[in-house]
């Protein structure tokens, strides 16, 4: 980031490049003048690249992650939620957020991202040419062809800045402003730098318990206030103890945290997209209270806590009674003792009919059956080790026997 080619200045002003302004015969020579011409043209064109080249790098993307600006605390059993990630400028017609001092100081910051100013200086090198603070000063020398620094990663010739210190990079440390007070009290993003270099005047202070330069640091103190949108620069003071330790007072609605009312809750939404609790198996969160199913050998119907114990497959009801899903014109055994209920979904009453006379003709079939065997004997088959054996009775079971109407089959 030296000044580019101070030893090639030097020659042209000791007059090594003089040809472009030879005079011959009490005027310019033409060719001369063309080689003037040329380099003055050469001189703009660079300057207009290097102009060019600002641009584009001031349009790229400055932000860091979203994820990287949120910030989250758990005190007393509840967490308490941050998200700056708005607040960041990315664009440069947003430009930088920017403050300055009673020290003549002009403080170019972002949140979570980098400031779209550089630090590029003349005459001392920095470690980092960019950062979520940047801290100038002073007046920028000329952007000329014979007066340029050096990019430190293209190496390609730019334009210098004021003399400059980067006071934070990276991502943000967290802490709250005043821990006993989370939703209002306000939020700490702290950033640091580096330690200055050794070609650097502006040398930070020596830590004395370890005798090393301290690094730069820059701290965001951003206070709870509903009534600022996005983000409003209060103040910027200097530690008296590190010099090298700036605090930016601030306000926005970002540091208000989100109260949470688990207040009669044992479930659901706290209010800041957390949760009260969680229910155990088998229940569910109702109205912000845990409900227990009622949904034991049910495989349809109501459950009890608003919902349902499953749906029925096409072609089938439910059965709320039993909570199970029937075939139409089908009664689970059991729901009644004669007739046919309403909403049962039983037979009409020719199919009843047909029932009846059906067990009538099986019980007379059986009563004939036994009187014939009990004056003509079994069949033969039938009086074989191990065949059945036929009672003709008129109703009833025994032990290990199955009714058929009145025909009894041990």
């Amino acid at each position: 980031r030296r000044p580019a080619s101070r030893h090639a200045a030097g020659g042209r002003e000791r007059g090594e490049g003089l040809r472009g302004s030879e005079v011959v015969a009490g005027r310019v020579s033409r060719g001369s003048a063309r080689v003037g011409m040329a380099r003055a043209m050469a001189r703009r064109v660079l300057v207009a690249a290097v102009l060019a080249a600002a641009a584009a790098g001031a349009a790229a993307q400055r932000c860091l992650p979203s994820y990287m600006c949120v910030a989250d605390f758990v005190l007393g059993g509840n967490k308490y939620d941050f998200d700056f990630s708005g607040l960041c400028r990315d664009t440069p017609e947003e430009g930088d957020y920017i403050i300055n001092d009673d020290s003549g100081h002009t403080y170019n910051i972002n949140i979570c991202g980098n400031a779209a100013q550089n630090c590029l200086p003349q005459s001392y090198t920095e470690v980092y040419e960019f950062g979520v603070a940047v801290q100038t000063w002073g007046q920028a020398p000329n952007c000329t062809a014979q007066n340029m620094c050096t990019d430190p990663v293209t190496q390609a010739p730019v334009c210098c800045t004021k003399d400059c210190e980067v006071l934070g990079v990276n991502a943000p440390i967290w802490s709250l402003l005043d821990p006993t007070n989370p939703v209002t009290g306000g939020v700490r993003m702290s950033h640091h730098s580096s330690p200055a270099t050794e070609n650097d005047p502006f040398w930070c202070p020596l830590n004395p318990a370890t005798g090393a330069k301290y690094r730069r640091k820059v701290n965001y103190d951003i206070m709870c206030d509903p009534q600022v949108p996005g983000l409003k620069l209060n103040s910027v003071s200097v530690n008296t103890t590190d010099t090298c330790e700036f605090t930016v007072s601030m306000s926005a609605y970002a540091a208000c945290a989100c109260q949470p009312n688990c207040d009669g809750k044992t479930c659901g939404d706290d209010g800041c997209g957390n949760t009260c609790g969680y229910c155990s198996i088998g229940a569910v969160c109702t109205q912000d209270n845990c409900c227990e199913r009622k949904c034991h050998n049910k495989n349809c119907g109501d459950d009890g806590c608003g919902g349902m114990c499953g749906v029925c497959p096409e072609q089938t009801t439910c059965n709320e009674e039993h909570g199970i899903c029937l075939l139409p014109n089908f009664t689970p055994q059991g729901s009644w003792t004669g007739g046919d209920p309403a909403g049962h979904g039983g037979g009409d009453g020719g199919e009843w009919a047909g029932f009846f006379f059906f067990g009538m003709i099986l019980t007379f079939a059986g009563i004939g059956a036994g009187y014939y065997y009990r004056r003509n004997g079994l069949p033969e088959m039938c009086r074989r080790k191990g065949a059945p054996r036929y009672q003709g009775v008129t109703g009833g079971s025994s032990a290990g026997a199955s009714t058929y109407g009145s025909v009894t089959v041990e």
